[in-house]
């Protein structure tokens, strides 16, 4: 039987009784230790899920497993074999046959962005750093427009890497697969705790004039969705408290960094923007401000889960979608309630 954790989150602070049973039963989950396999014939799908003997290996790609997880693999085993079956007897998908004596190393999946990037990718790299100069880094070309993913792959020795193509599936002789936690929303408190030691240790002798102080509101006003309708309310209401106003597409991956490293309080609307409360120093305070609708639905409230491990305090406030009728309703712009933001920023900041 493999190793597993227990993890308990601890409950946001300024958590309202009437929202406790959002939260309760997500208190306490298990994670499982995660090795490094090395894994014969195998066929990659262009999305990265791993099939074996016509199965599709569970622990490469989040979500696989789990009474929940059982539709979810089925609908994606019959994907993949589908794609298998076409490469290998078919012509309509595009392939590349990897049977060289070289050991190829896999870090993607399908749900791939920036909260994936490092809250899976660079931890599975992580795993395999001592032995990187034996492996090629299998590397869409998808990543060569994100700067996160070259400025962050700066820091590993990766030698070797091979290109692939968008849209081409894969078969591999020898891989290396170190295993992808099980769930996307459940986090090893070590594991995101070395991520956050890694990059304070490479980023020690960087030097970047940052004076934008240690209280900081990210924006999401250049963003096509998920902002907020009375933005420059809520901008004005957080500067009364000196918090400093920006956006992150306007900083390079290493400047977000030491912005975070040197913020003690942050408020954010929830996106992928949050991701970077792992630069966080322990015992910081974010707010998180978030879809009301979440309150009617089984939402996993990630960065909630993921401020715990760090040891960063949470609070969380629930604001109203725009129009709710039409289309998916949790890429809605929000309305904040500017008084009960007030209230919360004068219980995060009495600390």
């Amino acid at each position: 039987m493999p190793k597993h954790y227990s993890i308990k989150t601890k409950l946001p602070l300024n958590l309202k009784p009437e929202y406790l049973y959002l939260f309760k039963n997500k208190i306490n989950y298990k994670i499982p230790e995660l090795k490094v396999k090395e894994l014969k014939n195998v066929f990659v799908s262009h999305y990265g899920l791993c099939l074996k003997n016509f199965l599709l290996i569970r622990k490469s790609a989040e979500n696989l497993i789990g009474t929940s997880g059982k539709n979810f693999y089925c609908k994606f085993h019959k994907k993949v074999l589908e794609q298998y079956l076409v490469c290998k007897y078919g012509k309509s998908l595009k392939s590349i046959k990897l049977y060289n004596d070289n050991k190829y190393l896999l870090i993607y999946t399908s749900w791939f962005g920036y909260f994936s990037w490092l809250t899976q990718c660079i931890p599975r790299l992580m795993m395999v750093k001592e032995n990187l100069d034996k492996y090629i880094l299998i590397y869409p070309q998808s990543w060569d427009d994100k700067d996160f993913i070259k400025q962050s792959l700066s820091i590993f020795p990766v030698k070797q890497k091979i290109i692939i193509p968008d849209g081409t599936h894969l078969f591999i002789k020898n891989l290396i697969l170190p295993e992808v936690k099980p769930w996307t929303f459940k986090f090893n408190p070590v594991t995101v705790n070395n991520v956050r030691d890694l990059f304070y240790k490479y980023t020690e002798n960087l030097t970047w004039n940052n004076n934008l102080g240690n209280k900081i509101y990210v924006s999401r006003e250049k963003a096509e969705k998920r902002k907020f309708v009375n933005e420059k309310q809520v901008q004005n209401t957080v500067k009364k408290y000196g918090f400093s106003v920006i956006n992150f597409e306007d900083f390079s991956f290493f400047e977000q960094i030491l912005i975070m490293k040197n913020t003690k309080y942050l408020i954010s609307i929830h996106g992928a923007a949050l991701t970077n409360i792992n630069f966080m120093k322990p015992d910081s305070y974010v707010l998180e401000l978030t879809n009301k609708v979440y309150k009617n639905k089984d939402h996993r409230f990630p960065f909630w889960r993921l401020s715990s491990a760090l040891n960063i305090n949470y609070y969380i406030q629930f604001c109203e979608p725009e129009n709710i009728e039409k289309n998916f309703i949790f890429d809605k712009n929000l309305f904040a309630d500017i008084d009960e933001l007030q209230t919360n920023l004068n219980l995060m900041l009495e600390h």
